[in-house]
């Protein structure tokens, strides 16, 4: 019965545009994770102190946004199955640690680029605003961004003061998730979807 259901979620997934994204947050420790989602909760007038057992999330757009675990905690085998599930994805990385940056960039492609092929990144090149921050040109050349041939990705710089560059970036990945969506519904829009929308209209 667990696996007809699951079947049933699968297919009006995919037959029906989604309300929002899951487009995960994360990094290395001490990159600003936390502080960023806090100061997108503060724009909307929310306020939450981070601590062990709060879940760190935030809303912009259609885009849910969710703080994971550092990459030095969360068991790094595990985070490719977890990242099968996801819409897109947002990097941060502290600009102004450049062994931290290095550390990002081995193992994102070691463990992560299979499983995020063809997913929309955003990666923020933050605490801009420090003296020693290095340059967004700097930050792609370690990442080796220019490898990312089968996924659509963008830096932005960020800084604690200033996060106009950052929605820029939420605005450009929210946007393309959107036409992602739409392409895809067109694209399949065939008599058997048409089918399976009748059948779950007719579901009281």
């Amino acid at each position: 019965m667990g696996f007809i259901f699951s079947k049933i979620l699968f297919i009006k997934n995919f037959c029906y545009e989604k309300k929002e994204y899951f487009v995960p947050i994360f990094g290395n420790e001490c990159c600003g994770k936390s502080t960023i989602i806090n100061k997108l909760r503060q724009e909307k007038g929310e306020f939450i102190i981070p601590h062990i057992g709060i879940k760190m999330e935030v809303t912009y757009k259609k885009l849910r946004i969710e703080e994971l675990l550092p990459f030095s905690i969360k068991p790094i085998v595990l985070w490719k199955y977890y990242l099968t599930i996801i819409d897109g994805l947002i990097l941060v990385v502290d600009s102004s640690n450049k062994e931290s940056i290095e550390e990002t960039a081995d193992i994102f492609w070691k463990y992560f680029a299979e499983s995020v092929r063809n997913i929309n990144i955003l990666i923020v090149a933050n605490k801009q605003d420090l003296k020693e921050a290095l340059s967004v040109d700097e930050i792609s050349s370690i990442l080796k961004l220019e490898n990312l041939n089968e996924n659509k990705w963008k830096i932005v710089p960020n800084s604690f003061n200033n996060l106009d560059e950052l929605y820029k970036g939420l605005d450009w990945i929210d946007n393309l998730l959107k036409i992602d969506s739409k392409n895809f519904l067109n694209h399949t829009n065939n008599d058997s979807q048409i089918k399976f929308r009748k059948l779950f209209n007719s579901i009281p």
